[in-house]
């Protein structure tokens, strides 16, 4: 996994929950954070694709995927590398 998407993956991550960065990496499971919610996962999802322009195939987008900050960046990182670009 790039360290820098990671990086900036997990800054979006905590920015949108209202969390440190150090915490999302210390504690993955965003599930556990008091601003997690459906609606907090749909935001980070579209910003990630947003960000590194790429769209996380359905079947990577699983709920054990969703409440895990490394499971998510893994889907991410699987994207871009498959080459998954965004369409508008």
């Amino acid at each position: 996994m790039s360290e820098p998407l990671r990086t900036v993956a997990v800054d979006h991550i905590a920015r949108i929950l209202g969390e440190r960065s150090e915490d999302i990496v210390r504690q993955p499971r965003l599930d556990q954070y008091p601003g997690f919610s459906s609606f907090r996962m749909v935001d980070i999802v579209e910003t990630l694709e947003e960000r590194f322009d790429v769209t996380v195939p359905p079947d990577d987008l699983t709920a054990d995927n969703l409440r895990n900050a490394d499971r998510l960046i893994a889907a991410l990182t699987r994207a871009q590398r498959a080459g998954k670009v965004r369409t508008p």
